[in-house]
């Protein structure tokens, strides 16, 4: 143990760790066949956004000709929010914004490439502000999900580093006295965690819980005498302010097409924001919660509410205290859902870096950097950590698997090109990944509806391929290929053996129910049925069994 804290004193070797580990995170995984559902639709948002040359916000559907109304959109429920007779995405019009010139200039993996990069810069800020141990940046690195979010496309990692900036600068200001700070450090700091809102709406509730710790640790007169708080609320209000009017005007909600999207899950019964509070903070089904990932932060949060550790703390790491205190309980209570299936809660991630800072400061006051002995402190520290080493191997190992898997059934899904394709369920449509964007697709989920689309695209395609897809996949049950039972684990492997325990485990201790809706695969009989009717108004070109996927091309005639 000597001979590690030895070696991790050397500064340039643990940045060297870091930056070699971070790439290789991403280039192992093959982000590019990641990008699936949420992923693939804030694609799809984006392009659409570029196609309509920044006019409209409509969702790009190539066969809106024949089927004006969304009806058979590839992808329904929450992804598509029906406004009049607009047709949004869910997500928030700054990030597609944002990301719009990266789709038109670079290649797919530039995503990841700029996620892992935004990582690096906020583990550089944390050491810049905080001073933090460079052990402290490992555990970032390795024993949080920021890394792991930060390849996936989507808004966390933005967002993230865009607060986690805004409330250092702020913190920074406070620290150095107000009057050594020119105000504008301020106002930047609130616009900041403003801009953070635009993509996210956790955000409001960091400045909120900010609000309260300011209150707990400095007093109501202290705080309300402190101009440097008021330039900081004032720019993060009015720039706040802009995103509630925007949305207001575009959608006639302040909170915006996230919201909208998700309203029905705001609904939910206090006994269900209970369960989904236990979830996104500890464990729930198939998903690995704040706590259990890094447990180290519990026991931070425990250590510095002891009266005599309180006491010992500086008000900077006071107010980070109550801000983490306050915030991770009211996000995961108000929160949608439970995050349906992750490893690692994306809505909590706004602490982790708070967290992190906290966490050097216990383990700094515990003496674990210098001292060599073993204390009762030091073996459940060590403890703590050896959980997170096993859990992010888990995940590691569950997203290297996922994508070898999504990597072969993409590579066969795209293995001709037809002009149009079919599918009778959203979860192939959801694996479809980048290769989405190479032909029209449409979603059919009974004979009723197909048989009203396929004499439309007879009337306007004659002449173009159709090519319809069911997946035998081995690691589906047969049981499970019909309407009512939900995808099982069968265990014919060591990793799925190991995930379907634990699993099983956790509904037994929480009885956490999963928010997604029942995948509603072909049985024989309906798949029969439905390529039946195919044959018989449509010429049958080759039909093709591969491991992840059946074919059957048509000629529209």
């Amino acid at each position: 143990m000597n001979r590690i804290k030895e070696f991790l004193k050397n500064d340039k070797t643990v940045w060297i760790i870091i930056v070699i580990y971070s790439f290789y995170y991403m280039g192992s995984l093959q982000p590019k066949y990641l990008f699936t559902g949420d992923g693939l639709n804030k694609i799809i948002q984006s392009k659409s956004l570029i196609q309509n040359k920044f006019r409209s916000e409509e969702i790009n559907y190539p066969l809106k000709d024949i089927d004006p109304g969304y009806k058979f959109y590839p992808f329904q429920g929450v992804y598509l929010l029906n406004l009049g007779d607009r047709h949004l995405g869910q997500y928030p019009l700054f990030f597609s914004v944002l990301i719009s010139p990266v789709l038109m200039a670079l290649p797919d993996i530039t995503f990841s490439l700029l996620g892992v990069i935004l990582f690096l810069f906020c583990l550089t800020g944390a050491q810049k502000f905080y001073g933090l141990h460079r052990f402290t940046l490992l555990m970032i690195t390795f024993l949080t999900y920021l890394l792991p979010f930060s390849i996936d496309f989507s808004e966390n990692i933005y967002t993230t580093c865009m607060t986690f900036f805004g409330l250092s600068l702020f913190l920074y200001g406070i620290r150095v006295k107000e009057k050594e700070t020119s105000l504008f450090v301020f106002v930047f700091a609130g616009f900041l965690i403003a801009i953070g809102v635009w993509l996210r709406l956790e955000g409001i509730f960091f400045f909120l819980s900010l609000g309260f710790a300011m209150l707990i640790v400095y007093g109501i007169k202290p705080v309300l005498h402190l101009k440097a708080f008021y330039f900081f609320s004032f720019a993060f209000g009015f720039f706040v302010g802009l995103f509630f009017l925007f949305n207001y005007i575009d959608y006639g909600h302040i909170f915006g097409p996230r919201y909208l999207a998700n309203i029905d899950e705001f609904g939910k019964s206090i006994s269900g924001r209970f369960s989904q509070s236990i979830s996104l903070l500890f464990a729930g089904r198939l998903k690995v919660g704040f706590f259990l990932y890094t447990p180290l932060f519990l026991a931070t949060i425990i250590y510095f509410l002891k009266r005599e550790s309180y006491q010992k703390m500086h008000n900077e790491e006071k107010v980070l205290l109550w801000l983490v205190v306050i915030f991770l309980p009211l996000i995961a209570f108000s929160a949608p859902n439970d995050g349906v299936v992750n490893w690692g809660p994306r809505y909590l991630a706004h602490a982790i870096l708070p967290c992190s800072i906290l966490t050097d400061r216990y383990l700094k006051s515990v003496n674990f950097f210098d001292s060599s002995g073993f204390t009762r402190k030091h073996i459940g520290i060590y403890l703590m950590i050896t959980v997170s080493v096993i859990v992010s191997f888990l995940g590691f190992k569950f997203s290297g698997v996922a994508a070898k898997q999504l990597r072969n059934f993409q590579i066969e899904m795209v293995s001709s090109k037809p002009d149009i394709r079919i599918f009778q369920n959203a979860f192939l449509l959801n694996h479809l990944g980048m290769g989405y964007f190479g032909s029209k697709n449409l979603l059919v989920t009974d004979l009723n509806d197909l048989q009203e689309i396929v004499p439309r695209l007879k009337k306007t395609y004659k002449g173009n391929t159709l090519t319809f897809y069911d997946s035998p996949f081995s690691f589906i049950p047969k049981e499970s290929k019909t309407q009512d039972t939900p995808l099982k684990f069968t265990g014919q492997n060591k990793l799925e053996y190991i995930v379907y325990f634990l699993n099983r485990i956790l509904e037994s201790l929480f009885s956490v129910d999963n928010p997604r809706d029942v995948l509603k695969f072909m049985t024989a009989a309906e798949k029969s049925t439905y390529l039946k009717f195919l044959k018989s108004n449509l010429k049958l070109i080759k039909e093709t069994h591969l491991k992840y996927i059946e074919k059957y091309e048509f000629l529209v005639e």
